[in-house]
């Protein structure tokens, strides 16, 4: 039998692929969880306050967040954040480099 062409396959009706998120199906662990289906921007805006202060005060009773806060310090890229420093060579020295090379093979 003649396997089929690679345009073909490529075509071919396929059947629907089930996708989509595991976490999002409703099982019994997560059935009486509240969806929310508002942007989360206003739900943090509208919360910010509250937010902040739970954020500060585990930040001073929890170990694993005050060593996540020294992490940061160790680690921080700084305010200029990074930059592209672009290491051109100027076309003389690109010319002088190139007519080695094409000297190097044409003498071997």
């Amino acid at each position: 039998m003649k396997r089929p062409g690679f345009f073909q396959r490529l075509f071919a009706n396929k059947k629907p692929q089930k996708r989509g998120f595991f976490t999002a199906q409703p099982n019994r662990l997560t059935a009486d969880w509240p969806i929310s289906v508002g942007q989360i921007d206003a739900d943090l805006r509208g919360d910010l306050v509250a937010i902040r202060g739970q954020a500060r005060e585990l930040c001073k009773s929890n170990d694993y967040a005050k060593k996540y806060l020294r992490l940061l310090k160790q680690n921080i890229v700084g305010s200029e954040g990074f930059s592209l420093q672009v290491n051109l060579m100027t076309s003389i020295r690109i010319k002088t480099a190139k007519n080695a090379v094409w000297m190097k093979l044409l003498t071997e």
